[in-house]
């Protein structure tokens, strides 16, 4: 799940949990991406809403599994004006989310890993990077819960 000033606007869920408990779901959370069949070869990769960046945002990233099952992921951008590489479905080959520049190793890693999925090919050239101006890691827990959070 991503959220970004406290709007969900990606589930990559195996269920549809995004929408959960709002009265007008919001179909764009979760949309059929295309891209290679993931886990047992029938599910797919998902997209989110388009989201345009003005300033600073608030992004919160929700990963977890239910007990006894499996969790793995890819969180991908895309530029709605960026060129990329095609697979032959038509899905673009997207770069990795980060906040981070990605260094040798990180880059190194990511090679091993195409090179045992190649299905999951992915843009390594122009990867854009999401600085943190705060983490929450940066605030007390007693701050975080005097902001409503947890």
């Amino acid at each position: 799940m991503v959220y970004i000033n406290n709007k969900c606007v990606f589930d990559g869920s195996w269920l549809n949990i995004g929408n959960h408990g709002v009265q007008t779901p919001d179909p764009e959370i979760k949309q059929a991406f295309g891209g290679p069949p993931v886990l047992t070869g029938t599910q797919r990769c998902y997209a989110g809403k388009w989201v345009r960046f003005t300033g600073p945002a608030k992004i919160d990233i929700v990963v977890g599994e239910r007990p006894g099952g499996r969790v793995g992921g890819l969180l991908l951008v895309q530029s709605k004006k960026g060129k990329y590489r095609e697979r032959p479905d038509g899905s673009p080959i997207l770069p990795v989310f980060t906040t981070t520049k990605p260094d040798v190793g990180d880059i190194e890693r990511m090679k091993q890993f195409i090179n045992t999925k190649p299905e999951f090919e992915l843009e390594l050239e122009n990867i854009p990077v999401f600085e943190v101006k705060k983490s929450m890691m940066d605030e007390s827990p007693l701050d975080r819960m005097r902001a409503g959070g947890r």
